[in-house]
């Protein structure tokens, strides 16, 4: 096989990291954080980064999970399922159709840190969106 770089074998001992995409249900935000439903256990004290999207408004925040609660199960459909989880692990599980049909729901809060004057401006007019849509002046 005809490689554009050479690849070496780990001596020792190496970690690493993957990032996994997912929908999350946002339940409320605000410039300090934000709490949100997702079917994959976040640890306390996890980095984490958060894509929002509302309206012309794209925002990627970063902050750190300040709690996690499991709060139930969810059931799916299980050809959603398997679509879902052949996009997180392609070509690597197979689910058959009777495998699964609930899945974990926890309720995760996060904490948002590092973030730009220009990122909170954009945060607040999505909150002032949200607001606007609401009829109302908090949740």
């Amino acid at each position: 096989e005809k490689r554009k770089f050479d690849r070496f074998t780990v001596q020792g001992e190496m970690e690493g990291k993957i990032v996994f995409a997912t929908v999350i249900d946002i339940r409320d935000i605000s410039l300090g954080g934000t709490c949100f439903l997702i079917t994959k256990r976040l640890h306390p004290r996890t980095r984490c980064f958060i894509n929002l999207r509302q309206q012309d408004i794209k925002l990627n925040l970063k902050g750190t999970v300040t709690r996690s609660v499991f709060k139930g199960t969810k059931k799916m459909n299980s050809d959603l399922l398997r679509s879902t989880l052949r996009y997180v692990v392609p070509g690597i599980l197979k689910v058959k159709k009777t495998d699964i049909d609930f899945l974990p729901v926890y309720e995760v809060a996060v904490e948002f840190d590092q973030m730009t004057e220009e990122t909170r401006t954009s945060l607040q007019n999505i909150i002032n969106y949200l607001k606007k849509c609401n009829g109302s002046s908090n949740s």
